[in-house]
């Protein structure tokens, strides 16, 4: 029986990236936007990615030789987060220009993908696997397998977990067992448009020393703070923005999950970030805003993947419909 399985999972058509996303039921109609002297499967900016998430489905590339086959089912347990890492640190050490350019592509790549799991886990979407396969087993460290044969699964493949402290997931294949799917209609359903930041009804009113909605952040609280004279422009916040941030946030940081640390008055504290600086003329919009903790917070001013945590905000944001 599992022999048979193997067999049929086993990838040996030369299907393009192209096809599988659409086939999986993913919008594609992006990939159009390109040069005439291009077909859209072609497009760069997404015939190279690992993962890919549109409408109610996420579509990740898996290889077939790390599945695990048992008795009970078919397994994939896999971390792009700590991949990622990996890369990353392999391409600060390199001095060669094109490796370290080839290393920091695999880690945005890797990246990417974290960011599609990370949906897929908060919106409990149904996940398809494309399975690829190389023509060569063996390569030197500084490559990376090219995938020569892709197969979309006809069968539906589920999250069964992901850690958001340390990237770790489990996918399994098949359709999410009915309890676990009752289980988190009771969780998800309670709020109804929490997922997309859009309240489903009035938010209560803002006062000097609160939001309203049990969650605080680095502004609250500072109605009377002290003022010098500075010769610069200051950009106006909008409290109402931050008290639909902080809502969707429910406490915890949008990107890795961290539930914030409880004040004394009994609300959670965590903060909120502009993606795109004021400065920059970037929206005072919920599309734009963050909910961050401390430590992401100053690693997106100040640390050396400021750029690549950027990207990682947006396309969670675009993701989430904020």
């Amino acid at each position: 029986m599992l022999s048979d399985l193997r067999e049929q999972l086993k990838p040996t058509s030369t299907m393009r990236v192209y096809d599988a996303v659409s086939e999986a039921g993913i919008d594609v109609s992006d990939w159009h936007n390109i040069s005439s002297n291009r077909s859209p499967a072609q497009n760069p900016n997404y015939c190279y990615r690992w993962a890919f998430q549109g409408n109610d489905r996420v579509l990740v590339c898996l290889w077939y030789d790390e599945l695990d086959f048992l008795a009970n089912g078919v397994e994939y347990r896999g971390n792009a987060r700590a991949e990622y890492k990996t890369y990353d640190e392999r391409a600060n050490d390199q001095r060669a220009p094109s490796l370290k350019q080839r290393l920091k592509t695999w880690a945005a790549r890797a990246l990417q993908m974290d960011v599609v799991v990370k949906i897929a886990h908060w919106e409990d979407r149904l996940v398809r696997v494309a399975l690829v396969q190389s023509k060569s087993l063996v390569r030197r460290d500084d490559e990376r397998a090219a995938a020569d044969f892709r197969l979309l699964d006809s069968e539906p493949w589920h999250l069964v977990q992901y850690d958001m402290q340390t990237g770790a997931f489990l996918l399994r294949r098949g359709p999410k067992p009915l309890h676990e799917t009752l289980k988190d209609i009771v969780v998800f359903g309670e709020e109804e448009g929490a997922a997309s930041g859009a309240p489903s009804q009035a938010f209560p009113e803002i006062t000097p020393d609160s939001y309203g909605v049990g969650v605080a952040d680095q502004f609250i609280g500072n109605e009377t703070p002290e003022r010098t004279a500075v010769s610069a422009f200051v950009w106006g916040r909008s409290a109402k923005v931050r008290q639909v941030v902080l809502a969707r946030s429910k406490g915890c940081c949008e990107h890795c999950g961290r539930l914030g640390f409880l004040k004394v008055n009994g609300e959670i504290y965590i903060e909120t970030h502009h993606v795109v600086p004021l400065s920059e003329e970037g929206a005072d919009t919920p599309g734009n805003v963050i909910a961050l903790c401390p430590e992401h917070h100053r690693e997106a001013h100040f640390g050396s993947e400021h750029e690549a945590l950027k990207a990682s905000f947006l396309q969670m944001l675009v993701a989430v419909g904020a």
